[in-house]
């Protein structure tokens, strides 16, 4: 063929529909799109689970254990919360003045707990992600330093191993609330700003059937599986479960409430389960963990 045949037959003109093959793509991917929100809908996986870097350990020095890769993941396979590198306090906040591991417990509620750490330069950890932290610690138990920070979920020198979280669950609503604002707090008084650093994230689901029961059980219920996600920032809950029989536990058991009020979420051990809870007063007070978020690089 020589140089002109081919110039004729380049720009000969032809029956081609060039944006055919963009159209087939976007129908392609807008099914795919609806089938992937039939799948949540239904409680189901995402059909590609998210990339989650394992979390690890990178260092233990005298008042923190530093995690790598942090990422807590919601219902939908999406990341709601991600440390590159988070400082977790080895211990609860304690009485200074009392040396007695049974009763110096201080307490707070929610609120108070996220004003005091963010006084102090951390913050108050969401139930998703303590629940990130509890399944890296797990992961890494044989060093024994990791192995006392985690069962003090189990028992903090008072018998119980009970946690305040920076979440609440407003049942009327039904979302799950990761770092509220102190508008969630009106009714108990809430007056300083919290949580600024940390965006509130509204998580909706369906409380249908939902009762008190075991987490193997409420994991079978794909409205509950759903809540139990958004609430623990896990793809995977039953690493609880686990955790639970490894705590000596009988059951690992979720509380919930039949009210319509906002309630506070915390977790732990307490007599001989493994609980979640979601079915407190704003006002109930319970020990508390601070934690950091530190860039790499950065110096402490």
């Amino acid at each position: 063929m020589t140089d002109s045949q081919a110039l004729g037959q380049r720009t000969r003109k032809v029956n081609i529909d060039y944006g055919l093959a963009d159209r087939l793509n976007r129908e392609v991917a807008e099914e795919k799109r609806k089938a992937e929100l039939e799948r949540i809908k239904n409680g189901k996986k995402p059909a590609e689970e998210p990339i989650k870097v394992e979390p690890e350990v990178s260092d233990i020095d005298s008042g923190f254990i530093t995690l790598e890769n942090i990422a807590c993941i919601d219902a939908s396979g999406e990341v709601i919360e991600k440390y590159d590198q988070l400082q977790v306090r080895k211990d609860i906040e304690r009485d200074g003045n009392n040396n007695d591991m049974t009763n110096n417990q201080v307490i707070f509620t929610p609120y108070n707990a996220a004003v005091h750490f963010e006084n102090q330069g951390l913050f108050l950890p969401s139930f998703a992600l303590t629940c990130n932290i509890i399944e890296a610690l797990y992961a890494n138990k044989s060093n024994a330093e990791i192995a006392k920070v985690l069962n003090q979920y189990k028992d903090k020198g008072n018998g119980n191993g009970l946690h305040t979280q920076n979440t609440l669950v407003n049942w009327g609503a039904k979302q799950v609330i990761h770092y509220p604002s102190k508008s969630d707090y009106t009714s108990t008084g809430g007056a300083a700003d919290i949580n600024k650093q940390r965006p509130r994230n509204l998580l909706s689901f369906n409380n249908k059937r939902f009762k008190d029961i075991t987490l193997d059980e409420a994991l079978n219920d794909s409205n509950y599986k759903m809540f139990l996600q958004n609430l623990t920032g896990l793809q995977n809950p039953e690493v609880l479960v686990e955790i639970g029989k490894y705590f000596g536990m009988a059951e690992t058991r979720t509380v919930v409430s039949s009210d319509k009020d906002t309630k506070v979420a915390w977790l732990g051990c307490h007599n001989d389960n493994f609980y979640l809870y979601t079915n407190d007063s704003l006002a109930h007070y319970i020990a508390a963990r601070g934690v950091r978020s530190v860039s790499k690089g950065d110096s402490q």
